[in-house]
């Protein structure tokens, strides 16, 4: 009976986690990054072309899905949490020079992860 009730509890918990990732604002994405942000989505505000945005993301391993919408993705589902694996989805926001970074499943925190892949997307000096 106690195994039912912690595996209810845990059901429970990743729920409820999923859904404030997925209904949680955006946070804007600061130069200096963060020791740890709680349910990290990120809005990047750039300056650049949105080309070079486009090759930024290509490089760093992102495909194009939804080439009318600018919808980016990379990673899989399953597998370990770094950021280099991970499902993200990038979406290009043209018309207010910014876009939106998330995880496709859900991320309870960041510790900085996510945030240098922002960096990288905006960066000129990608590997």
């Amino acid at each position: 009976m106690d195994y039912v009730i912690i595996l209810g509890t845990c059901v429970l918990f990743l729920v409820y986690s999923k859904y404030r990732y997925s209904s949680g604002p955006f946070k804007q994405w600061q130069d200096t990054q963060p020791k740890f942000v709680w349910f990290p989505k990120y809005i990047v505000s750039f300056d650049q072309p949105i080309s070079e945005i486009q090759n930024n993301l290509q490089k760093i391993g992102f495909v194009e899905v939804a080439p009318q919408n600018g919808v980016y993705t990379r990673g899989k589902v399953y597998g370990d949490f770094s950021a280099k694996h991970l499902l993200l989805q990038v979406e290009i926001l043209e018309d207010k020079k910014s876009f939106r970074l998330l995880a496709k499943t859900f991320v309870l925190f960041d510790t900085g992860d996510l945030w240098r892949v922002c960096k990288e997307v905006v960066s000129s000096k990608n590997p």
